[in-house]
């Protein structure tokens, strides 16, 4: 939704394959049928909440056997928590670190050496307040 909707329209009116990943499947699913039906390009959906460590490495794993490589990674996945710092839940702000910097780190070096090795490739880190 929201930013990561707009890349993936941008990417499939290029005519781009998209693979897309989000924690939300009802509405990971409208987007991308929405897309393939529209652009004419093959859409594929990973559900998975990437702040935890082993649904993170399972989207990488499963992108890899859907696509076989990673030409482009947008990491975009992210949130802030608002208020004071002490009337946050503590498992709130973990989770915001998980999300916004341990994910990003850890696909980053996921895909970053392969697409350093052929040579073209792109990562596209994604900050917003908006």
């Amino acid at each position: 939704m929201g930013i990561g909707e707009a890349f993936a329209e941008a990417l499939a009116a290029r005519g781009y394959d998209l693979g897309l990943v989000a924690r939300s499947g009802p509405a990971l699913e409208t987007i991308a049928a929405r897309i393939a039906s529209s652009r004419g390009v093959r859409v594929e959906t990973i559900v998975a909440d990437l702040e935890d460590r082993d649904a993170l490495e399972r989207a990488g794993d499963e992108a890899e056997t859907r696509f076989g490589r990673v030409d482009l990674l947008i990491n975009n996945a992210g949130y802030g928590a608002h208020g004071p710092f002490e009337t946050i839940e503590p498992a709130r702000n973990v989770g915001q670190v998980r999300l916004n910097v341990e994910a990003l780190v850890a696909l980053t070096d996921r895909f970053a050496p392969a697409m350093l090795a052929r040579g073209t490739g792109g990562i596209i880190n994604v900050a917003s307040t908006a």
